[in-house]
């Protein structure tokens, strides 16, 4: 092989590996955009959510009343009011409320 061929197979090889590296290049900014406008979609679908008021119909009743019904077994219950929680981004509030919650423990035997 002579030294031409050598730096012309040096020069086409160089020119592959930079035109692959630039497409690659392309393409992760091509989908970084498509991300963007799929992030940005769904922000928007989260705060049309959010400001949509939530519903307590019949349904959300009977399902709520289900499973209070299959966590106390047979022992005689009542559900008096069913409220609704805003979240709450107080992580202390949040800690309060479940260990309010959890020391509130029903015993699966069927005692008092």
């Amino acid at each position: 092989m002579s030294t031409y061929q050598v730096i012309e197979l040096t020069i086409v090889g160089l020119s592959i590996v930079f035109s692959v590296l630039a497409l690659t290049a392309l393409m992760i900014s091509l989908i970084k955009k498509v991300d963007e406008g799929w992030v940005k979609e769904e922000k928007i679908e989260k705060a049309q959510l959010a400001e949509k008021e939530p519903t307590r119909d019949a349904t959300t009743v009977v399902i709520i009343a289900a499973a209070v019904a299959a966590i106390v077994g047979k022992r005689k219950h009542s559900i008096r009011k069913i409220k609704l929680l805003r979240r709450n981004k107080n992580t202390w509030s949040l800690a309060g409320r479940q260990n309010i919650m959890g020391s509130h423990g029903l015993n699966k035997s069927g005692g008092k």
